[in-house]
């Protein structure tokens, strides 16, 4: 992992603790996520849900391996970029 991508993974999780008040999900789960890049050059999803996806790890779920089923959505914001996910 690339000190970027090590950096972000890392505000993910702050950002995540931030929000989530209660103990990860155990159960299998179907999620919805929208990605909202600030602007429109080349922006590979998969690259950003799966530093987002680790992040969520410890968290918001127990492991991402429960996520069965995913929905995402790509937006642009460039005064609020950001990642929401919704399960």
């Amino acid at each position: 992992m690339t000190k970027e991508a090590k950096a972000s993974k890392e505000s993910y999780q702050w950002q995540i603790k931030s929000q989530w008040g209660l103990k990860p999900l155990k159960e299998i789960l179907i999620i919805g996520v929208k990605l909202y890049f600030k602007d429109k050059r080349k922006h590979d999803w998969d690259n950003y849900m799966k530093i987002a996806s680790d992040a969520c790890n410890g968290i918001l779920w127990k492991d991402d391996e429960q996520v069965i089923k995913a929905t995402i959505q790509k937006y642009y914001d460039p005064k609020n970029p950001r990642i929401e996910i919704t399960i």
